[in-house]
């Protein structure tokens, strides 16, 4: 019996004796596995086979998953019995509730005591609640709370500033303001400007008037008469026939002159049949008079008409004309002369464009046709009366159209330098390698190779350039530098450290000089900056001076100078922010009873700055910028002593005014 399809087998008669084919159904043995995918019954008769997908069933968990290891799945196929198994993914923590870890984090635990593991999270603080309020006197208190595990860290709230009141007159040229914390402070009043209310004439004194920028309160100001007359426009004087002029001042006096009359201007030209007309005009008063201009004596003539016959004709209105002969050129040639025909040159009046021709002789010569390829030996040129003429070709420089190899010939062309003809030869195989271009090698690092056409590579070093900083370095993170090789274009890339921050620097040059960050400031002092400090002797500009004595009274004295500038990498830059700088105390500072630190610009612009005296003689101001900054001795007999607030800075431009604060201090330099 042998396999005939799914459902029979068939056998035939050894002797071919012609009997018909006899058919049966197959006896099939039992399902049995082939692989994961089928199984298989084999006829018991024929042997056929006969395949199938396996019939999987459900599955049974035999190995349950759990949060920290991973389970097994078994599926067993319902016909031949043949097994698979699948691994179950782990199953998720079943996490504690979150606990403080400390003030910086927040911690959780895995609930299945076989399962060790633990998860950390950063605090995840609120925006805070305000316990106790600050105030001008006293700090307060926030506390935040992290909305995940319900921690709470506390902060402390700096002291506010006054809250200083309008600032209010006290009718003897200067003002007060207050806080309700029941400080308050008194200043002169600061009038910067006036406003004039009457300008003054030369019967009648003007009026200005000041008043104080921060209080309102005001004085009055006389501006003398002026010397002069006030004089209205002139206009014509119809008293005396328009010959002059006249004007009037506000006190009803006058005053008369002549015409201030201009050279005149032609507002209607002569002709030789009609006079002109010329107008002269005052420039004071715009009074004006006419003159007539005489008949010209020439013909006023037309442009002059070809006749056709070498001559030209003009006319004027008048009636009279002219006839002259026509005015010719050099001439143009307009027509090339060949050796079988004459050429042309056209001759052109230049009055009135007229123009006329001779004959150009026929030339000796051949007019030949460019040069053009024959055959592979020469080239050829023809002229238009049938002559023809033969050379061979003149080759020019070579250009390689394909470059040999060692394993390859290349190919040049060699052009005509006359016709268009090109001529193809071929070149013999080089001895060496022809290796292509460089190419960076992905798994070496630092490394480019090249491929000849054979298969032979060449490896080499690359050649990388000084580097190009691709991530600029921050106070948060790392930079990166990008190198290029020139030869391949590979790359490689290195860290470069983040910035690092300080708190104070002081000045290598004068240790005494230092800066540093108050609370809340966005200044940035990288560590690598210096801080230079010279002290210098430069002499107040004369504008410099006056505003140095509106700032702290006519006996003030600057005691000390200062040019201050930081440096990073050889530039100048500034803080970013507010900085404190400590000065030494100028020796002779006890001689006065207050200092103050003000900034000098280029236009001697003098600024105050918040200034205090430490407990260890030293001076500290407050500033967002560095350049010349001087320390100002102010002497006082009063115990009321005049101190500069910067909280009130106000610029003395060209003849303003800078606030001067009075403070109650006591006498001396704490």
């Amino acid at each position: 019996w042998v396999y005939d399809s799914v459902d029979s087998h068939i056998r035939n008669c050894k002797r071919n004796c012609g009997v018909e084919e006899e058919f049966g159904g197959h006896e099939w043995n039992e399902w049995e596995s082939c692989d994961d995918q089928t199984h298989k019954i084999t006829c018991s008769i024929c042997n056929g086979i006969r395949e199938k997908d396996h019939d999987w069933d459900d599955g049974v968990e035999t190995t349950p998953a759990t949060c920290y290891s991973t389970g097994v799945m078994t599926y067993t196929c319902q016909t031949c019995a043949h097994t698979k198994t699948e691994e179950i993914p782990t199953l998720e923590h079943t996490w504690t509730d979150w606990a403080p870890d400390g003030n910086e984090q927040h911690k959780r635990d895995c609930m299945d005591d076989a399962c060790d593991a633990t998860e950390t999270l950063p605090h995840a603080w609120d925006d805070g609640v305000v316990t106790v309020e600050p105030s001008c006197t006293e700090t307060g208190v926030k506390i935040y709370t992290c909305q995940t595990c319900q921690h709470t860290k506390e902060e402390e709230l700096p002291v506010l500033t006054h809250s200083w009141s309008n600032w209010i007159a006290n009718g003897n040229g200067t003002h007060t303001r207050s806080c309700g914390c029941k400080a308050s402070e008194t200043a002169a009043c600061v009038y910067v400007g006036s406003v004039t209310f009457r300008q003054p004439t030369h019967t009648e004194e003007g009026l200005r008037v000041h008043a104080c920028i921060f209080c309102g309160s005001s004085y009055n100001e006389s501006i003398p008469k002026t010397p002069e007359h006030e004089w209205g426009d002139w206009i014509v004087n119809k008293t005396d026939e328009a010959h002059t002029h006249i004007r009037f001042c506000s006190c009803n006096e006058s005053q008369s002159a002549a015409h201030n009359f201009d050279a005149g201007v032609v507002t209607e030209q002569a002709t030789h049949t009609s006079e002109g007309v010329k107008t002269f005009t005052c420039g004071d008063c715009g009074y004006s008079y006419t003159q007539s201009i005489p008949k010209t004596p020439e013909h006023e003539w037309t442009a002059w008409s070809e006749n056709g016959d070498g001559t030209h004709t003009r006319s004027c209105r008048c009636h009279a004309t002219e006839t002259a002969a026509c005015t010719y050129d050099n001439g143009i040639m307009t027509k090339q002369p060949t050796h079988y025909e004459t050429g042309i040159t056209t001759f052109t009046c230049s009055v009135c464009g007229h123009q006329t021709t001779t004959d150009i002789a026929k030339t000796t010569e051949h007019e030949w046709s460019a040069w053009a390829k024959k055959d592979a030996q020469s080239h050829i040129r023809e002229c238009k009366c049938g002559a023809v003429e033969t050379k061979d070709h003149n080759y020019g420089a070579a250009t390689i159209t394909k470059e040999p190899t060692h394993l390859e010939n290349g190919s040049k062309q060699i052009p005509c330098t006359v016709c268009d003809h090109i001529r193809e030869e071929a070149m013999d195989k080089t001895p060496a390698h022809t290796f292509g271009e460089w190419h960076s090698e992905a798994t070496v690092a630092g490394k480019h190779t090249r491929e000849c056409a054979c298969g032979e590579k060449e490896p080499a070093d690359c050649s990388f350039d000084t580097g190009v900083v691709t991530t600029e370095p921050t106070y948060e993170a790392a930079g990166t530098m990008t190198y290029t090789c020139s030869i391949c274009g590979g790359k490689k890339t290195e860290s470069i450290d983040m910035l690092v921050q300080v708190e104070e620097l002081v000045s290598p040059d004068n240790g005494n000089v230092s800066i540093s960050m108050p609370a809340g400031s966005t200044a940035i002092l990288d560590e690598n900056a210096v801080l230079k400090a010279e002290e210098v002797n430069i002499p107040l500009s004369e504008q410099a001076a006056e505003n140095v004595a509106v700032v702290g009274g006519k006996n003030a004295e600057v005691l000390a100078s200062y040019d201050i500038s930081l440096i990073l990498d050889g530039a100048t830059v500034q803080p970013g922010g507010k900085v404190e700088v400590t000065l030494p105390a100028p020796e002779n500072v006890g001689e006065y009873d207050a200092v103050q630190v003000v900034y000098i610009d280029d236009n001697g612009t003098v600024t105050p700055c918040e200034t205090r005296v430490n407990e260890d003689g030293t001076i500290t101001f407050v500033t967002d910028h560095f350049s010349h900054y001087a320390i100002i001795g102010v002497p006082n007999t009063s115990p009321i002593v005049w101190i500069l607030i910067s909280t009130v800075s106000v610029v003395l431009i060209a003849g303003a005014v800078a606030v001067v604060l009075m403070i109650k201090k006591k006498k001396g330099i704490a």
